[in-house]
């Protein structure tokens, strides 16, 4: 079910977000061997995100942006993420899966890095 991205650059945009978006998974808080769920377009997020998860000892899973929504539920349910990190388009029913699970966090994060996760992890900018 989870795909095995190959490792790409990461941009200096993407970069700096390493360390506030590893503070901000602190904040939820997460415990060694979390899983992180990523539900996401952009490869260059999806790297900078598994980077500050393993900053913070987490496990990234990731799962197509294109995947069936059966599929999706099926990986929150099997996975029991701590976080998820999905595309804003479909937040609505990916939270209401997530929370009813236990996730203790739902952020977005668009193709352009639009959303709340950098949005949040802005205020973890040291």
């Amino acid at each position: 079910m989870s795909d095995v991205m190959p490792r790409i650059q990461v941009s200096a945009h993407w970069r700096s977000f390493v360390q506030p978006i590893s503070r901000l998974f602190q904040s939820v808080p997460v415990s060694s061997g979390s899983v992180v769920l990523l539900i996401l377009q952009s490869e260059e997020a999806r790297e900078a995100i598994c980077a500050a998860a393993r900053v913070v000892d987490c496990e990234c899973v990731e799962i197509s942006a294109n995947a069936a929504q059966a599929d999706v539920q099926q990986a929150i349910v099997q996975h029991l993420p701590v976080v998820v990190v999905c595309v804003p388009e479909i937040f609505g029913w990916v939270s209401k899966t997530a929370f009813v699970a236990g996730s203790a966090a739902v952020y977005t994060c668009g193709e352009h890095s639009e959303g709340t996760l950098l949005a949040r992890a802005a205020h973890f900018v040291a």
